[in-house]
């Protein structure tokens, strides 16, 4: 089955959420709204979510599973590969949407360089072997070889999305979050356009740019002496104060 890479919705579908992905739509997917706004499917951390603040990718748990041996030999055009979890034990689909990348060539290993599309991941304990089913339509390009083959998985960014810590990104910048998605959930998070979101400071000028802010879940102005990094995109309005919200055309996609 193949989905579309973007999909169009209409006013208030943006505040959907759910238990289950929405629409069996993969993580991911961008929805655009008749006005432009763009939003994508994530799913909520284990905290439920606050309407209006930042979100950010969810650090990898397992750092051991980054760089591993494969298990098993996939010969080209297998549908699946076999990696050992070093050091925490997964259940069913957490890899599910995210991504297989050959990092090295260990020992005569060979499919350096290559990365997969995850369909879906068998549950494993610790110290196990895991399988990660390949997306439909992707296969091994290159065979890899079993304990010399080295490769790493990575979730999908828009997976488990935790708020913005301040001063510390673990990952991506997800989006602002338009609903307080219960946690767990499938929900929208937005990526481009109008946006209402948290501020740390007062904004005093509009067409500045927002960047991260200074407290959790925050957004603020950059000022003449601030370092841009990660720019979010640029504030509409000025003077919102401390701990208001303020519009701002978000400009992350």
């Amino acid at each position: 089955m193949s989905f579309p890479h973007r999909i169009w919705g209409s006013y208030g579908d943006e505040k959907v959420s759910s238990s289950a992905k929405i629409g069996g739509l993969p993580l991911g997917t961008r929805m655009e709204l008749p006005d432009g706004r763009v939003f994508a499917h994530a799913k909520m951390g284990g905290t439920t979510g606050v309407a209006g603040n930042l979100y950010t990718t969810m650090a990898e748990a397992d750092a051991g599973l980054k760089y591993e041996r494969a298990t098993i030999a996939a010969a080209v055009d297998a549908t699946s590969i076999t990696l050992t979890l070093a050091g925490t034990a997964t259940v069913a689909d957490t890899y599910a949407d995210g991504f297989i990348f050959v990092n090295d060539s260990a020992a005569g290993g060979d499919g350096q360089g290559e990365v997969y599309k995850i369909k879906s991941s068998a549950s494993a304990a610790a110290g196990s072997a895991c399988i990660f089913t390949l997306a439909d339509g992707d296969t091994v390009k290159t065979a890899i070889k079993a304990g010399s083959s080295v490769a790493g998985v990575a979730r999908n960014e828009f997976s488990g999305v935790i708020i913005y810590a301040a001063g510390t990104i673990t990952g991506g910048l997800a989006g602002i979050a338009p609903i307080a998605a219960t946690a767990d959930y499938y929900f929208w998070v937005q990526r481009k356009g109008v946006c209402n979101a948290y501020t740390s400071d007062t904004i005093g000028a509009a067409c500045d740019a927002a960047i991260p802010g200074l407290t959790q879940g925050a957004l603020r102005q950059m000022t003449g002496t601030t370092v841009v990094i990660n720019q979010v995109g640029t504030w509409m309005f000025p003077a919102a104060t401390a701990s208001d919200y303020c519009l701002v055309n978000l400009e992350l996609d």
